[in-house]
């Protein structure tokens, strides 16, 4: 038995990580999904950041407490107003794949924002506003996650650039507590992607069943009504078209 060679490898580990656009079916299903979850992504990303944020009013720089999640909250309204209006809307194909790499984009961006802005407060804190501060990431990225469910690739993003770094952070601070808790949260979000991917995969599967399923009306609709031996239409087709 051959060994699998090491390109083989690396597709199989990134294949979790793939975007398939070419089934437009699929695409347009993800989409209409995320139309509904990705306005209440960035509520909960806003509502405990700004939580937190009030924690550190008197310790931490308005930068952090103010301005950033002020910035926050604007650019999360004006992005879940346009999804709210925009959801109905019939995409192009192209206008399609175009705003699902999107939503990979955004996965990829939140993860980033929370780890840089949670680690920048954590020069502010205490023992117990720190573990305030892991708690609001360990949250927020949790719900994010689920609400980034129907795309893997988003989910496992943000994922990688925001939670595991900030369990590396935790291991950094070689602090017991910290790193127990980093642990926790390392063991969750690997129930999390499990769970995720589990249910996206099931995802995939009942939308190619409901493609098949289609498909095989439309067969079993025309042989009803055409001849086996001519391909042209029958007399069921024809008094059909006559009722």
């Amino acid at each position: 038995m051959s060994r699998p060679t090491r390109p083989a490898i690396l597709k199989s580990l990134l294949a979790p990580f793939a975007v398939d656009t070419t089934n437009m079916t699929l695409v347009r299903a993800q989409l209409a999904t995320l139309s509904r979850q990705v306005p209440l992504l960035y509520f909960v990303l806003c509502a405990n950041l700004v939580l937190c944020a009030v924690g550190f009013i008197d310790q931490a720089p308005a930068t952090l407490t103010i301005y950033f999640p002020a910035a926050l909250i604007a650019f999360a309204s004006l992005r879940s107003i346009i999804w709210l209006r925009t959801r109905n809307a019939v995409l192009s194909d192209d206008g399609a794949r175009r705003r699902l790499k999107a939503i990979v984009y955004l996965g990829l961006t939140l993860g980033v924002v929370c780890l840089v802005w949670s680690v920048a407060l954590w020069r502010y804190a205490d023992a117990r506003s720190g573990t305030h501060i892991t708690f609001t990431v360990a949250v927020t990225l949790l719900i994010c996650m689920a609400c980034l469910m129907h795309l893997r690739t988003a989910a496992l993003g943000l994922a990688s650039t925001g939670a595991v770094p900030y369990v590396i952070f935790l291991f950094s601070t070689g602090s017991p507590d910290l790193i127990v808790l980093g642990v926790n949260l390392l063991l969750i979000v690997s129930a999390m992607i499990y769970v995720l991917l589990t249910a996206s995969g099931d995802f995939e599967k009942l939308i190619n069943i409901s493609i098949e399923t289609e498909r095989l009306n439309a067969e079993n609709a025309r042989l009803a009504n055409t001849d086996s031996l001519t391909g042209l239409p029958n007399r069921r087709h024809f008094f059909e078209r006559l009722d």
